[in-house]
């Protein structure tokens, strides 16, 4: 009876162990097939994601499909779960393109991530105050957010590092004469340091990288 029960202990150690390993944050590309959409939204169908009402992804547009067709993409893009599913979903509420291209990143125990919700406590004016000990008086963090919808908003947001509160803010773009909604929600990433199994970085912009309307990336990752 011993030895059975060992070997059952060293199982569940090696099955855990596996699950963390599975935990890792996953990256894929997605297509928004015609069959997928509806009306302003696009359903992504994934294993990492399908069913998976507390994960929180973001997603970047992609210019070039596999197909080598090319879509420019002028929307402000937030996430909304439903109906066993993640979507994509045009805040504008005008009809989604259909095989338009992403990049789709799904967090995992490499990262830190939540959702942050906008209240009266933490608005000034077009701002939202991050509040977490993990980015808290960091301002070397990379922090990136991606809109959750519960409501429309079409404001463009970005982020920036507070000297006086030492904290990370999401801002809305279109300047201080556009004040930040209440009950919005983002997904908030953050890499751990230990990550090892994806690479991040902060790009600027200058006049070796730039040519007209684009800027480009270069890192040997």
């Amino acid at each position: 009876m011993k030895k059975k029960y060992v070997l059952f202990l060293l199982f569940l150690l090696v099955t855990a162990a596996m699950k963390v390993k599975a935990q890792q944050s996953q990256m894929f590309e997605y297509v928004a097939e015609s069959n997928l959409l509806a009306v302003n939204a696009a359903k992504i169908e994934n294993p990492f994601l399908d069913n998976k009402p507390n994960a929180k992804p973001m997603v970047t547009h992609r210019f070039t499909n596999p197909d080598g067709d090319q879509f420019y993409l002028d929307h402000k893009l937030s996430m909304w779960y439903g109906a066993t599913a993640w979507r994509i979903l045009y805040e504008d509420e005008t009809d989604f393109e259909k095989n338009t291209a992403f990049n789709v990143f799904v967090p995992g125990d490499d990262t830190k991530s939540w959702v942050h919700k906008t209240e009266s406590a933490n608005i000034n004016l077009n701002q939202s105050e991050l509040d977490n000990p993990m980015i808290n008086g960091n301002p070397n963090a990379l922090v990136f957010v991606m809109g959750v919808f519960g409501q429309y908003d079409t404001n463009i947001v970005g982020v920036f590092y507070s000297n006086g509160s030492q904290k990370w803010k999401i801002f809305n773009q279109e300047g201080v004469s556009t004040d930040m909604a209440k009950n919005l929600k983002f997904h908030v990433i953050i890499p751990k340091e230990s990550n090892t199994s994806f690479t991040t970085m902060v790009h600027k912009t200058d006049p070796s990288n730039t040519s007209t309307f684009r800027t480009t990336l270069n890192h040997p990752d």
